[in-house]
């Protein structure tokens, strides 16, 4: 897959860095949520999506793997890029 990269605030990395990148990944993955994510300490992670279709939730069966990086932009901001593989 494609790399994304979004820029977030130094705020957020510091006081809720993993909620805000499980919230970009269910952005990518366009998906209702992820369950049985888990991370690594070298910037790796793996998880779990579904799926909602008319109020009735789908499980997918595929574990997903995804690699993050970290850029400082400047005295604020960061680069946060995101690669998921199946």
């Amino acid at each position: 897959m494609i790399p994304q990269k979004f820029r977030i605030k130094k705020k957020d990395y510091e006081n809720r860095f993993y909620t805000t990148l499980k919230c970009k990944i269910i952005k990518i993955m366009k998906c209702y949520t992820l369950h049985d994510l888990k991370f690594s300490n070298d910037n790796t992670f793996t998880f779990y999506k579904t799926h909602r279709i008319n109020n009735y939730k789908f499980k997918d069966k595929n574990q997903h793997f995804g690699e993050y990086s970290i850029k400082d932009i400047n005295d604020e901001e960061l680069e946060l890029t995101i690669l998921i593989t199946k």
